[in-house]
């Protein structure tokens, strides 16, 4: 703590922080454990003892308080956070067996691991300037948005060809998110018309796919 008081670097102070976070959840882990002997001891990501219990759970709490610490314009802290969770439902990912929950926590990384991405930018772009209330807020150009909805939007096609029809109906949704927020920053009317027809043709797909996860026992949905 006193390392991070003093230094002066914005970069080693993220990475201080970082650690720190990483220490203080550990510790808590532990001392949980301590209290309880007889509760199985819930694994630290990156470590190779106990079995994961509930990283899904603490993957969830982590990302609140990174909301909470970016919605008050505390980026660095923010982005710390974003990188804990994303380490946690990193995790729950690899042992989740629910195929059904799989596409939905990977949607989840996919967002925050875009944020922070963001946020590390932003950080590193200022790392000399001093924050103060008119610091400007970190933000994803529309450019970013579209290019980042089409990479998804490929990966939610492949899923569909392969007939992972669950994880496909998470990553059109993901895409549709995305491409909507490229449509908002768009400027240029031909280009707007071109990505609302994107939207159209996915939200669509995902539409048969929803009807055919919830409704059909088996078969190929409907294109």
């Amino acid at each position: 703590m006193l390392a991070l008081k003093y230094e002066k670097n914005s970069d080693s102070r993220t990475k201080i922080q970082t650690k720190i976070n990483e220490y203080l959840t550990r510790a808590e882990v532990l001392k949980d454990h301590l209290s309880n002997p007889s509760k199985p001891q819930e694994q630290e990501p990156g470590s190779t003892i106990a079995a994961p219990t509930n990283f899904l759970d603490r993957g969830i709490e982590i990302v609140k308080r990174a909301i909470d610490e970016d919605q008050k314009q505390n980026y660095a802290e923010a982005f710390t956070l974003y990188q804990n969770a994303l380490d946690y439902l990193g995790q729950a990912l690899k042992f989740e067996k629910n195929e059904q929950v799989k596409p939905r926590i990977k949607a989840k990384i996919n967002e925050y691991l875009t944020r922070a991405e963001a946020l590390k930018a932003f950080l590193q772009s200022h790392s000399s300037a001093k924050r103060d209330g008119s610091t400007p807020a970190p933000t994803v150009s529309g450019s970013d948005h579209l290019a980042r909805a089409i990479e998804v939007v490929k990966e939610a096609v492949e899923n569909d060809q392969k007939q992972n029809y669950s994880e496909a109906y998470e990553l059109y949704r993901n895409s549709i998110d995305r491409f909507m927020l490229a449509l908002k920053y768009e400027k240029n009317e031909q280009n707007k018309e071109g990505i609302r027809k994107k939207i159209t043709e996915y939200t669509t797909r995902a539409e048969q796919l929803k009807a055919y996860l919830k409704d059909s026992p088996g078969g190929i949905p409907a294109q």
